[in-house]
């Protein structure tokens, strides 16, 4: 403001959190109206620019320009990157743990997941998780390795143990199935049991959704969901 010539008014300021401006609430006529004392034992200070130059730029990001980042940068979605940004467990697991591929995935475990799992200072305390794990969650995923589904249920234990997400994978059976032989068995089990389901699936494509669940719950979420989908529509289209 000074550099623009702009008055300085003595006055009381209210914070606008929805807009993250502040607005003049009242103002007062002198400083004795705030009881304003000079402290006669603090000398004044007079900072030079090198230290003020310094000092800006080791202030941390704001959350606003933080949040601008996520969106422009990494094309992660409003609601998503004000829960990021505003909450400094999740921006700095966020922050080391995705690259410049990975960081919409991150972003999206962290707060589908993640949330439910330390949503207490006392359990961010005691969880065992590091970035580098939501980093091989997501690859995991990526690769098909793992199902969205087995991944929740990776995260869950790795929260508690921290142990490595390929220890996690064997000792829970996370693994994806995606054999196709394998698929198509438990395609037909699950055609023999849901006859109706089947019926209702050829006349309405929306229904395959039910029996592509039914796989998912007979494998424990390890089906691959594309497969499975491709096997099923093969089936009722036979």
């Amino acid at each position: 403001m000074v550099s623009r010539n702009i008055p300085i008014e003595q006055e009381t300021r209210h914070w606008d959190d929805r807009r993250k401006i502040t607005t003049s609430a009242r103002s007062k006529e002198g400083e004795e109206d705030y009881r304003y004392f000079l402290e006669g034992d603090i000398p004044w200070i007079l900072i030079d620019s090198q230290t003020f130059s310094k000092l800006k730029n080791d202030m941390p990001e704001s959350i606003i320009s933080k949040k601008e980042r996520y969106m422009s940068k990494y094309n992660i979605p409003v609601q998503v990157a004000e829960v990021l940004s505003s909450d400094k467990f999740y921006s700095d697991m966020f922050e080391q743990a995705h690259n410049e591929s990975n960081a919409k995935d991150v972003a999206n475990l962290i707060t589908t997941d993640l949330m439910g799992l330390v949503d207490t200072n006392e359990k961010r305390e005691k969880s065992k998780l590091t970035p580098q794990h939501l980093a091989d969650i997501v690859n995991a995923i990526e690769t098909n390795k793992i199902t969205r589904s087995s991944a929740k249920n990776a995260l869950f234990e790795i929260v508690k143990s921290g142990k490595s997400l390929p220890e996690v994978i064997s000792e829970l059976d996370l693994g994806h199935v995606s054999d196709e032989s394998e698929l198509t068995n438990i395609v037909d089990e699950i055609i023999s049991q849901e006859q109706k389901a089947v019926e209702e699936a050829k006349i309405n494509p929306e229904a395959i959704n039910y029996l592509v669940g039914k796989v998912m719950q007979k494998t424990k979420g390890k089906a691959d969901p594309t497969l499975t989908l491709n096997i099923i529509k093969k089936k009722l289209s036979s």
